[in-house]
């Protein structure tokens, strides 16, 4: 079976709706998560022999 996966990345200060409780330009000042996320994402992705398939 064939089966297509996408993974959407943004840091946890990127949701909808936040600017009322942390503005914009306070964004920088906020510790990035992706790097951490994406290294366990990826683990997980090599434990299952999840591989990455061109088409195009």
């Amino acid at each position: 079976m064939k089966n297509i996966l996408t993974v959407d990345v943004e840091d946890w200060y990127h949701i909808c709706d936040i600017e009322h409780i942390l503005p914009l330009s306070s964004w920088s000042r906020c510790e990035s998560r992706i790097l951490f996320d994406m290294e366990k994402i990826l683990t997980l992705f090599g434990r299952f022999k999840v591989r990455e398939v061109l088409l195009g």
